[in-house]
């Protein structure tokens, strides 16, 4: 109980400390990570879609000008969860503006939020800055990954263009006892650009290191975006660059667009082949 009291604490000085410098909280500038070097029992990751909720890293500054940022969380270890903590950092070196940070209560996104569909405590705040949501009774089982928060972000048009990272940083996560247990943060890419014509023609690959849940390796995290009408795309891989391996193809059709979605993969087995080479290329 003490434990639980001296989250209270916490949280309640975070939320005094965010609605007193809120215009603060819209404009950010860049931080290291926080070091992390034990395995992780909680992993953070980000995913970005357009407003439409169609995936993609790729936003253009003409049209449909605001990225929508998803941060999951994800268990990997034995023990229950009580309650996660973690801070969403924007690009530095980019015109974004948060317009919106639904208030996780009771769920950011249905039955794809990670707590769901258990009871939530009164301790849950989001802003930018920081971000605390609590259980009332510890009970998240084993190997569970969902939407922790939400955020969108409003592209201005003198943005410049070129690649932008969203970092989580400072993450933590609590067991059923509150004993602070290890956890991981990532960053995520998106490119902005001049217009979708690009991806109309040829799938992009982006890739950025992350944990392997429960292990203290980096593997590679790939996110493969293509805007090609009725075009399957399929993510290869290879050790040699002369014999390549399929790993994943599209498996979500969008008939109203007429479009296989864009999807991620984590390449799990890279650690087993001293070089990794990857390709994207239409089916």
């Amino acid at each position: 109980m003490e434990k639980l009291e001296k989250i209270i604490r916490k949280v309640g000085i975070f939320a005094r400390k965010a609605i007193a410098t809120a215009p603060l909280a819209l404009a950010l500038a860049g931080q290291m990570y926080s070091p992390k070097e034990a395995e992780a029992d909680v992993l953070f990751s980000i995913e970005t879609s357009n407003v439409n909720d169609f995936p993609t890293r790729s936003f253009a500054n003409d049209s449909l000008n605001r990225i929508k940022v998803n941060v999951y969380a994800e268990t990997t270890g034995t023990n229950e969860i009580s309650g996660l903590s973690w801070k969403l950092m924007p690009p530095s070196n980019a015109n974004m503006v948060a317009s919106s940070i639904p208030q996780p209560n009771p769920y950011v996104n249905g039955s794809q939020d990670f707590f769901s569909p258990y009871n939530l405590s009164d301790l849950n705040f989001t802003s930018i800055n920081e971000n605390w949501r609590f259980l009332s009774t510890p009970q998240i089982p084993r190997n569970k990954k969902g939407i922790v928060g939400t955020y969108i972000f409003d592209i201005d048009s003198n943005t410049p263009f070129g690649k932008k990272d969203f970092k989580i940083i400072n993450t933590e996560a609590y067991n059923e006892n509150y004993d602070l247990l290890p956890s991981k943060g990532t960053q995520t890419s998106v490119d902005i650009i001049p217009d979708y014509s690009p991806l109309t023609y040829n799938p992009k690959v982006f890739m950025e290191l992350n944990k392997i849940p429960g292990k203290n390796q980096d593997v590679p995290y790939l996110f493969v975006d293509s805007h090609i009408k009725n075009k399957k795309f399929v993510l290869e891989a290879s050790s040699d660059m002369k014999t390549w391996t399929p790993l994943k193809t599209n498996e979500t059709y969008d008939s109203s667009l007429q479009m296989w979605l864009p999807y991620s993969f984590r390449d799990d087995s890279s650690t087993n082949n001293p070089s990794r080479f990857y390709r994207a290329k239409s089916q």
